[in-house]
């Protein structure tokens, strides 16, 4: 006799003489146990659950999502640790796939760019306006060291009259201010 689980590949039997008695889905899969008649059978025992799988979900879908909300951080963790082993074999099957499909995704990659061309021109065009602008702002300013000037100048404050009328004349640029320029 042995024990199965209803969603999951069977699991081992409570007894040791009750692991020759295990029936594979085909029931013409190696007594023996090679690796290659367990590969067979937990592929035709996927198969075989498939639909069953799919229906608990669809009628559990609340309950894996929770699930899945709860455990987020072991399966995200987990498939970092995957990712760090396999970066080489991961990179390996995309370059395999980037020449069996070269043509196609190149093509793809033409027609994407062509689509959102006007987008980026735009986007490239208001960038360049804006550091014109920023720059033409820079050089209208006389800048004018005094004593302890490096640090007003690091935090925007460039004076450029005598201190007594300091207060009139500050002149705030956001991209000069302090915490910008330290990243705080």
């Amino acid at each position: 006799m042995s024990i199965t689980c209803p969603t999951t590949p069977p699991c081992t039997p409570a007894t040791p003489n009750a692991a020759t008695s295990t029936v594979s889905p085909s029931m013409d899969v190696d007594p023996s146990g090679t690796s290659s008649s367990k590969r067979q059978y937990y592929k035709e025992w996927y198969e075989k659950n498939k639909l069953k799988r799919k229906a608990y979900n669809a009628r559990n879908k609340d309950h894996v999502r929770e699930w899945h909300v709860k455990n987020r951080d072991r399966v995200l963790q987990h498939k970092r640790k995957y990712r760090e082993n396999n970066r080489d074999k991961e990179k390996e099957r995309h370059k395999r796939y980037f020449e069996a499909n070269r043509d196609k995704i190149l093509e793809r990659a033409r027609a994407y760019r062509e689509k959102n061309k006007d987008k980026r021109h735009a986007y490239d065009k208001a960038y360049k306006d804006k550091q014109k602008q920023l720059d033409r702002a820079l050089q209208q300013q006389p800048v004018e060291p005094q004593a302890g000037g490096l640090l007003q100048l690091l935090a925007g404050a460039v004076v450029s009259s005598p201190p007594t009328t300091a207060a009139s004349s500050v002149v705030h640029h956001p991209h000069m201010q302090l915490s910008y320029i330290l990243n705080v």
